[in-house]
């Protein structure tokens, strides 16, 4: 009898691990037990209460959010497997006021879910989300209006930060506030996020041993002009990714060169892939002091365009600067309409050097001297049209004056048909691309395939449900672009982490259709279950839900 007794009471001490679904509502009085319709008044009377694998409803209003005056404190752990989840309750908004000296939360307990929640720091002089923990989620949040950083991860291992707004950071001193600053941790992804106007950078990596960090399908920019600094400011890190982000707005100040993406200070396996960067004075650099070079960095498929000169020469408009690093790889990618140098090679110039298939249009001399490149340099199968400078003794340069692209009044840098950049790049890439040769520049030639060709302009922004749904194992997704721009369309799992991307580059305004076979990207099957499916163009985003059936 005693063993069945002591099973019992084992089992009922295990109870608060089982999920359960819990709510809060701060237009009922106190003393409620968290059900429906007995919720707690307070998100902290709740946090104790919560356990791996609970949901936390937080209730709200529509129109306008409902206020939360509170700084969260986190009781107990979830886990990667079972995280406690916390959110508005579907159509209705919610937002948490900090202010202060102290974060809104501090994520020190891991394996925490928020989402659909806004965070107002009220002007407070502390992080407003700080995280020191594994396995947490911030997912379509608002974080807003803090004197110092928006999300500071200062250590934690995969911490998700995606389809979030985090913006109006600023110290109001000459100190930094960044949107995202990480310090330390293994494999973190900041993805598809819109973040602006900070008086220092929308993402650094600061120091530490941050590695392994995506940083892809972001929104970056400023209205603030020289009150910001950088969209990307890398120093030291390992095997970063840069990946389908797109940049703007940014212009010198005493404390930045305006530049949209900085790479420097020891930082090590720097790839930079499908990225755009446009109205700014400066594009990309990359640099450090002896003894702490970046090292193996490549750039590829990059579209940088459409710069700003505001007078000074040497310092804007400028589109890459290398000032000491070793092994760059410079791959296909497009540098059109640069007003400022097109490549700035300061002193310690760059160690090992390879520079191929690169589109190169109506750009300026270079600032500094070819000189500085040591090492092994492989510059070759590039193209300059309407350039003032390109680099000496190049074996096989491409050179004219229209490289055709499809319509650059409007930032469509593709290649038409018949451009002379089309064929046109180093054979030794191989022979898989449409015509049996690579192009140059970031956008590979092909005639249109797999979509149904563009009809007259929708009126609106459309990702229409797929079809069939359930499906297995194919299934079509079709969506409308009001306007030409900058388009992905990306597969993510249940946890949100990428399955495959069906989609990047730039399309005009039209009607598209695209079929999915349930496969990754490594082309295996995926699993059945729940699918979303994400549409992004430039800054708007549209996600919807399907279930493949094995």
């Amino acid at each position: 009898m005693s063993r069945i007794v002591t099973l019992w009471i084992s089992l009922w001490i295990a109870l608060p691990l089982l999920a359960g679904t819990y709510y809060v509502d701060n237009s009922k009085g106190s003393g409620g037990d968290g059900s429906k319709d007995r919720p707690w008044n307070r998100i902290n009377d709740a946090l104790p209460n919560l356990y791996a694998g609970d949901t936390l409803f937080i209730r709200g209003d529509a129109g306008t959010p409902r206020i939360y005056a509170e700084h969260l404190t986190l009781v107990n752990p979830g886990t990667k497997e079972q995280p406690i989840v916390i959110m508005a309750y579907p159509g209705e908004l919610v937002e948490i006021q900090g202010g202060g000296t102290t974060s809104i939360v501090k994520l020190n307990k891991g394996g925490y879910v928020f989402e659909n929640l806004i965070f107002n720091h009220l002007d407070g002089e502390s992080d407003a989300i700080k995280i020191k923990s594994s396995y947490n989620v911030l997912r379509n949040c608002t974080i807003k209006n803090g004197k110092r950083d928006g999300i500071d991860i200062g250590s934690g291992d995969h911490n998700i930060i995606e389809n979030s707004t985090i913006y109006d950071f600023d110290t109001g001193t000459t100190q930094d506030a960044h949107g995202i600053v990480l310090d330390e941790g293994y494999g973190n992804i900041i993805r598809n996020n819109r973040i602006f106007d900070c008086s220092g950078d929308c993402i650094q990596i600061y120091s530490g041993t941050a590695r392994w960090t995506v940083i892809e399908n972001n929104e970056l920019f400023t209205t603030l002009g020289s009150g910001s600094e950088n969209a990307i400011d890398v120093k030291t890190t390992f095997g970063v990714r840069i990946i389908g982000n797109v940049m703007y707005g940014f212009r010198r100040s005493a404390g930045s060169q305006g530049n949209a993406v900085v790479i420097h200070h020891d930082a090590d396996s720097v790839i930079m892939k499908y990225n755009r960067i446009y109205d700014s004075n400066g594009g990309i650099r990359i640099g450090g002091k002896p003894g702490s070079w970046p090292d193996h960095v490549i750039l590829e498929r990059n579209l940088v365009h459409d710069l700003v000169d505001e007078g000074k020469y040497s310092v804007d408009g400028y589109a890459i600067q290398l000032d000491g690093l070793a092994d760059l790889k410079m791959y296909n990618n497009t540098f059109a309409n640069i007003p400022g140098p097109l490549f700035w090679i300061d002193s310690d110039g760059a160690v090992d050097v390879d520079i191929r298939n690169n589109l190169f249009y109506n750009g300026q001399e270079f600032h500094g001297s070819q000189s500085n490149l040591s090492g092994t340099i492989r510059i070759d199968y590039n193209g300059w049209f309407r350039c003032q400078e390109r680099f000496d003794g190049e074996p096989n340069p491409i050179i004219g004056d229209d490289p055709q692209f499809v319509n650059p009044a409007e930032y469509d840098y593709r290649l038409q048909a018949g451009s002379p950049a089309i064929d046109a790049g180093d054979p030794s890439f191989g022979n898989t691309f449409p015509g049996g040769r690579i192009d140059l520049g970031a956008f590979e030639f092909e005639q249109p395939t797999g979509f149904q060709a563009p009809v007259e302009a929708p009126q609106g922004y459309l990702l229409l449900r797929n079809y069939p749904n359930p499906f297995n194992p194919y299934t079509t997704i079709e969506f409308s672009l009001p306007r030409s721009g900058w388009v992905r369309l990306e597969i993510f799992n249940i946890l949100g982490q990428s399955v495959k991307r069906l989609l990047t580059g730039y399309l005009s305004a039209g009607e598209y259709r695209l079929q999915w076979d349930a496969t990754d990207d490594a082309g295996r099957p995926v699993p059945g279950g729940v699918y979303f499916y994400r549409l992004i163009l430039e800054s708007q985003q549209i996600t919807q839900k399907m279930f493949l059936v094995r």
